[in-house]
C-alpha cells in the first residue's frame, strides 16, 4: 500500500507513503477517533467535541458543524458519502461537498463505537450495551443481539460482516442474519477488520490478534504476551525480566526491549548491578547477563526445575528449585549434595553471601548460616512462595493463601494475615518497615511499619514478581506480559468517587498529586460553577502518558455533564465526556494535568468572563496514596467506556 493515514490523540495525523510515516498538520489539538479514506484525495477524520475534519488531497480544513457531542467513528464508502457515529446515539451524514452534516438519532442513547458502510444504501453501527443499528438507504433498523458492549465492526461485502467486543464476543452478520461465534481469546476485542467474507483480522487487549478464514477463528503470532515470571532492577534504568519459551525483557528507563533468549522458561532473575545478572529456569537451565549479552547455558549441577535465585553481590548467587533442589555460584557453580528438605523450593533471598532463607511447598522454611543450609520451619498451614531478607536479621515470606510471617532475629512468627485471602506470589522489602508483595488477580499488598494494606493496581492478571528501588518505585511482572510501574500519589482533601487511572506511560510519571477545592473555580463559568474543583499534577513529568479522570459530583449526571480542563487562559476550558455513573463524570484520552472541574449542561469551550473571585485558600492535611501506572502494550484508536 502507497496510502494510509492514522489519527489519534492530541490531533494526531499521520500518513504513509510506501516507504515512510510522516505528519500531517491537523489543525486542531482535539483527540482524533477515526477516519476514512475513500480515495487518495478525499478522507473524513471524526474526534472529542465533534471535531470533523476533511482531507482534499493537500491539507485538512475543520467542517461546518454545530455538533459538540465526541465523534468516535466515520465510514465513507464513496467521496460523495459518509456516516459518523458518536455519544447519546448520535448519527450524522454527509452527502456531497459544500454541504453541512446532518444529524440524527435512530436508536437508544448509548454511546456509539463503530460503523462501517459497505455501500451507500448499507451500513452497520455498534455500541454500548450491545447496540447494533443498520441502514438500508432510507430507513434505520435494530438489530440488537447481545447486550455486551460492542467496539468495532466491519464488513467485507454487502452481505457479510463482524463485530466485536468484550467478553470474547465476535457477532457475525451474514445474508441478513446475526450470529455469536466468540472467539477463545478471553480478551476484550478492540478492533476488527475484513477483507472480504472469509478474511478478517481481529485485535484486542493483552496483544490479541486473531484471524478468521471464513471457517475458524485462529490466535496469530503478537507482541509480547508470554507469562513472565520474575523481575530483578538495580536503577531506575535498568530492569531486567524473565518468563515463558525464553523471553527475557529489559527496561532502560524509557521502554522495555524484549528477545527469546533459547526456548528454556526463566521463573526468576538477580542482579545486583547493571552488569551482572543470572536468570534461572526449566531443566536446571541458567544464563548470565554481562552488561552486553546473555551468555550460554551455565550448568548449575542439577537438570531439576529451578524457581528462584537471589544475588546479593557478583561474586556469589544461590538458586533454588525442584525437590529441595540448592546450588551455590561463587565463579563457578556448585549443588549441594544433601538438601535438609525433599520439597519443592520456590523462593531465595540473600541478605549476604553467608545469610540466606529459602521458602517452598508445605510451609517448609530453610536458612543458610555461613555455608550451612538447615530446616528454620518444617511445615506450615500453606505453601510460601517468596521470602525477602533486606538484612540478617529480618525477613519476609508469604504463602499461598495470602497469609505472611516475619523472621525477627532468632524465629519466625506465626501466619499474619495480610488483608486477603488470595494467593501471594512474590515479596520485596527494602527494610523492616517496608514491603511490597504480589499475586493472584492483580493483588498488591503493602507493609508499613506494622500493618498490611491494599494497593489499587487496575490489574486482573496474576502478578508472580515485583522488584522496588524505592517506596515511591516498583515494577511487577505478571500474565500475559503483564508489566506495572508505580507512581507515588499524593491526595489532598478527596472526595469518594475521585478516580486517576494512568495507561500508557513512557516511563518518567514517578508522581502525581490531586488536591480537591471546595468552592467554584475563580475561572469557572455559569455552567462550570458545580461547587469544587480539583488541581493535578505530574511533577517533570509533563507527557508521555494517557490517563482516564472520573470526577464525583452533587448533581444526576446526564447528557452533556463534562469533565472540564481549565487551559490557563482567560475563562477558555476544554470539556468532553465519555462515561455518566450514578453520581460521576468521566473523561478518557488525557494527555495533561491542570485544573479541572465538573460542568453541568457544558459544552466544549467557555469563552465569556462571567465573574472573578479571589480567596485565601488553607493547607490542609495530605493524605498519601499509592497509584500503579499500567503500561498498555499494543494499539487503539479510542478509549473505550
Amino acid at each position: 500500500a502507497t496510502f494510509c493515514k492514522a489519527v489519534g490523540v492530541a490531533g494526531t495525523i499521520m500518513s504513509w507513503d510506501g516507504n515512510a510515516w510522516t505528519a500531517d498538520t491537523s489543525g486542531t489539538g482535539e483527540s482524533l477517533n477515526g477516519i476514512s479514506c475513500p480515495t487518495e484525495t478525499m478522507c473524513k477524520a471524526v474526534g472529542d467535541n465533534g471535531t470533523l475534519l476533511s482531507w482534499d488531497g493537500g491539507g485538512w480544513s475543520a467542517d461546518s458543524s454545530s455538533f459538540v457531542d465526541s465523534i468516535t467513528d466515520v465510514a465513507c464508502p464513496s467521496d460523495v458519502f459518509c456516516k459518523a457515529v458518536g455519544e447519546n446515539g448520535t448519527v450524522i451524514s454527509w452527502s456531497s461537498p459544500g454541504t453541512m452534516w446532518s444529524a440524527a438519532t435512530p436508536g437508544p442513547l448509548a454511546l456509539l463505537h463503530g460503523i462501517d458502510c459497505p455501500s451507500t444504501v448499507l451500513c452497520k453501527v455498534v455500541g454500548d450495551s450491545g447496540v447494533v443499528l443498520s441502514w438500508d438507504g432510507t430507513i434505520w433498523t435494530d438489530e440488537s443481539l447481545v447486550s455486551t458492549t460492542l467496539y468495532d465492526i466491519s464488513c467485507g461485502s454487502a452481505t457479510s460482516c463482524m463485530a466485536v467486543g468484550i467478553n470474547q464476543v465476535i457477532l457475525s452478520w451474514s445474508s441478513g442474519v446475526w450470529t455469536s461465534n466468540g472467539s477463545a481469546s478471553g480478551q476484550i476485542l478492540q478492533g476488527v477488520g475484513c477483507f472480504s467474507a472469509g478474511m478478517c483480522k481481529v485485535v484486542g487487549d493483552a496483544g490479541t490478534l486473531l484471524s478468521w478464514d471464513g471457517i475458524l477463528w485462529n490466535g496469530e503470532s503478537r507482541g509480547v504476551t508470554n507469562d513472565l515470571q520474575g523481575i530483578s532492577c538495580t536503577t531506575n534504568n535498568f530492569c531486567v525480566a524473565v518468563g515463558n519459551d525464553g523471553m527475557i525483557l529489559m527496561w532502560d528507563g524509557s521502554a522495555w526491549d524484549g528477545s527469546l533468549v533459547g526456548t528454556a522458561t526463566r521463573y526468576g532473575v538477580s542482579c545486583p548491578t547493571n552488569s551482572f545478572c543470572k536468570a534461572v529456569g526449566s531443566s536446571g537451565v541458567v544464563r548470565s547477563w554481562n552488561g552486553t549479552n546473555w551468555n550460554t547455558t551455565e550448568n548449575p549441577g542439577t537438570s531439576n526445575i529451578l524457581y528462584a535465585v537471589s544475588c546479593p553481590t557478583t561474586s556469589f548467587c544461590v538458586a533454588v528449585g525442584a525437590g529441595g533442589t540448592i546450588t551455590t555460584w561463587n565463579g563457578a557453580w556448585t549443588l549441594l549434595p544433601s538438601s535438609p528438605t525433599t520439597q519443592n523450593l520456590r523462593g531465595v533471598s540473600c541478605a549476604s553471601a553467608t545469610r540466606c532463607k529459602a521458602v517452598g511447598e508445605g510451609g517448609i522454611i530453610l536458612d543458610m548460616t555461613g555455608s550451612t543450609w538447615t530446616v528454620d520451619v518444617l511445615s506450615g498451614p500453606a505453601t510460601l512462595h517468596g521470602v525477602s531478607c533486606p538484612t540478617d536479621v529480618f525477613c519476609k515470606a508469604v504463602a499461598s493463601n495470602g497469609t505472611a510471617r516475619t523472621w525477627a532475629s532468632s524465629a519466625w512468627s506465626v501466619s499474619e494475615s495480610t488483608g486477603t485471602s488470595t494467593a501471594l506470589y512474590d515479596i520485596t522489602c527494602l527494610s523492616d518497615s517496608f514491603c511490597k508483595a504480589v499475586g493472584a488477580n492483580g493483588t498488591i499488598r503493602t507493609w508499613e511499619m506494622s500493618s498490611w494494606s491494599g494497593d489499587t493496581s487496575g490489574a486482573a492478571k496474576t502478578l508472580v514478581g515485583i522488584a522496588c528501588l524505592s517506596e515511591a518505585h516498583c515494577k511487577t511482572v505478571g500474565q500475559k506480559g503483564s508489566i506495572l510501574g508505580m507512581a507515588r500519589q499524593t491526595l489532598t482533601n478527596i472526595t469518594p468517587g475521585f478516580a486517576l487511572e494512568i495507561f500508557s506511560d513512557a516511563g518518567c510519571l514517578t508522581e502525581l498529586s490531586a488536591q480537591e477545592f471546595p468552592g467554584d473555580h475563580p475561572f469557572a463559568t455559569p455552567s462550570l460553577q458545580t461547587g469544587r474543583y480539583w488541581t493535578l499534577s505530574s511533577g517533570t513529568c509533563t507527557g508521555g502518558f494517557t490517563a482516564t479522570l472520573t470526577l464525583p459530583v452533587t448533581f444526576t449526571p446526564q447528557v452533556g455533564d463534562k469533565v472540564c480542563r481549565y487551559t490557563g487562559v482567560d475563562t477558555i476550558w476544554n470539556c468532553a465526556a465519555h462515561s455518566l455513573g450514578v453520581s460521576t463524570i468521566t473523561r478518557y484520552d488525557i494527555t495533561e494535568f491542570s485544573d479541572w472541574t465538573a460542568g453541568n449542561q457544558a459544552g466544549p469551550t467557555a469563552l465569556v468572563l462571567q465573574n472573578l473571585t479571589a480567596r485565601a485558600l488553607g493547607t490542609p492535611p495530605l493524605a498519601l496514596g499509592l497509584l500503579l501506572v499500567l503500561g498498555i502494550f499494543g494499539w487503539k484508536l479510542r478509549r473505550k467506556a
